[in-house]
């Protein structure tokens, strides 16, 4: 009789020992998809500034520029959170001319906390810029996120 015992003492303690760690497997933390945006384009804008940038309040937008006024080029680039935890996001910004040729390519890190409905980047970049048109894409993870034309004109 007590080997009876003995034994469903163990089977129980078996089950119970399997429905423990079957608990911990369902409860650990399940890894996001990273081709899952985790934000969305609401704006891309270009303009000119110095090295240093300038004030939104000073920043005049526009997707055509005269050459010889360009000597830094700048974006604003304006997202929405779809990502519901506080994360450091890395994106790509890939500067093209109009042989999608490419000028410059750079990874940047976002800060996003939960809270955020709506994120400002901004940055920009110095180079000979040619008369002729150019293209700026931004990339989360290897998702395109935006794509935007400008161009340079010849000064007349």
């Amino acid at each position: 009789m007590n080997k009876i015992k003995a034994v469903a003492a163990v089977f129980i303690f078996i089950v119970i020992s399997g429905c423990v760690s079957a608990v911990s497997i369902s409860q650990s933390e399940v890894r996001s998809d990273p081709f899952e945006p985790k934000i969305e384009s609401e704006s891309l804008r270009f303009y000119t500034a110095g090295q240093t940038g300038t004030d939104k309040k000073n920043r005049v937008y526009s997707s055509s520029f005269r050459d010889g006024s360009v000597d830094w080029m700048w974006y604003e680039l304006i997202v929405r959170n779809l990502y519901d935890k506080d994360t450091s996001l890395l994106y790509r910004e890939v500067w093209l001319d109009g042989n999608d040729a490419v000028i410059n390519s750079e990874i940047k890190t976002m800060s996003v906390k939960k809270k955020d409905v709506y994120l400002e980047f901004s940055a920009g970049i110095k180079t000979e810029w040619e008369p002729g048109y150019y293209v700026l894409r931004i990339f989360q993870d290897s998702l395109k996120l935006d794509e935007k034309e400008f161009k340079i004109t010849k000064l007349k």
